[in-house]
Parts: C-alpha cells; structure tokens; sequence
C-alpha cells in the first residue's frame, strides 16, 4: 500500500512573518524599509490577503535570515491546501484515504 503525506492544514507565510516579527520586535515599517518592500505589501501578507513570491522572499531572507526557499515553500504548501480543499468542496474528485 503506497501512503503519502498531504497536509490538511493551510498556514500562510504572512503567520510565520508575524510572529518573526513579533519575536524580534521589529514592526512592518521597519522591515518594509529595510526590504524595500512596500509597507502595504507587507501588511496584506501579515493579514493573509497577499503571497510571497521569489522576490519578497530573498528580501525577507536578507534581513530576517530564514531562507528564501522556506518562504516559497510555506505560501505552495498554503496555495496547494487551498486548492486542494476547493477541489474536494466542488466534488471534482472523491477525496481518497
């Protein structure tokens, strides 16, 4: 029988950001100028309402030091949950167990 692993959790990297942030007591002013990424942007990923792409998270990378592939990694695993649960919710398929 071949099992495989898929999480049903949806976690978006704007969580994991926030509670960096938080941790190191640094608003997202302070990051947005020390990323040069927009201080709008970085508030729609700390809400949930915006992704990170390669782009932002080699900026975060360079001042957060939690690796860029992390970031990526995080907002797929969060777009694929998403998605998968759309799928399931529409009847696309039956989910299998």
């Amino acid at each position: 029988m071949n099992k495989t692993y898929q999480s049903d959790i949806a976690i978006h990297p704007g969580e994991l950001l926030e509670e960096v942030l938080d941790e190191i007591h640094m608003g997202s002013f302070e990051l947005s100028s020390r990323t040069n990424i927009s201080k709008g942007t970085v508030d729609k990923i700390i809400e949930g309402v915006m992704g990170i792409d390669s782009k932002i998270a080699s900026a975060l990378e360079d001042v957060l030091v939690i690796p860029a592939h992390i970031w990526i990694g995080l907002d797929n695993e969060y777009q694929c949950v998403l998605s998968r649960e759309h799928v399931i919710e529409r009847g696309y398929f039956d989910e299998k167990k």
